[in-house]
């Protein structure tokens, strides 16, 4: 099965391992809803990195991670209502994707994602990870790029 338009467009994140090779190859041989399960699984892994966690999985990661009060991960200071809203946004979509996403396809081998499907939940992992990857530990600095927007998403 050749790779559509769309498919195309998300090779471009195997170049930064936001999608990997072998998640769009399982898409490629029609075997959708595993390349959406590796991908989210990819993107846990990528939160353990992160937060230097590995000790940490699942939900358990997830929530320490981008927790209220002691988060392991922040985007910068959560001193206004619309940064801490930016924060617990982000939280809510990343326990969601595993919750939603990744626990169903890991814990119930009937279920089932469409092509199309499957492609919009790679777009959808590929802006999480991009937007994780804007993150930095909340005990140390961010790395500042002075080229890079100072109000990048999310």
């Amino acid at each position: 099965m050749a790779l559509s338009d769309e498919e195309l467009s998300l090779r471009l994140s195997a170049e930064d391992a936001a999608l990997d090779a072998q998640t769009l190859a399982l898409l490629s041989d029609g075997h959708a809803a595993e390349a959406v399960r590796r991908a989210a699984q990819l993107f846990e892994r990528e939160v353990q990195r992160m937060a230097d966690r590995p000790d940490l999985e699942g939900k358990t990661l997830l929530e320490q991670a981008f927790s209220e009060q002691r988060p392991l991960l922040v985007f910068g200071p959560l001193d206004t209502k619309l940064q801490k809203d930016r924060h617990q946004g982000f939280r809510s979509l990343v326990v969601g994707l595993h919750r939603a996403v990744r626990n169903v396809l890991t814990h119930d081998p009937e279920f089932t994602i469409e092509h199309d499907e499957a492609v919009a939940w790679l777009a959808f992992i590929n802006v999480m990870t991009q937007w994780l990857r804007a993150t930095y530990r909340a005990d140390s600095e961010p790395e500042t790029d002075l080229d890079a927007p100072t109000d990048a998403a999310p």
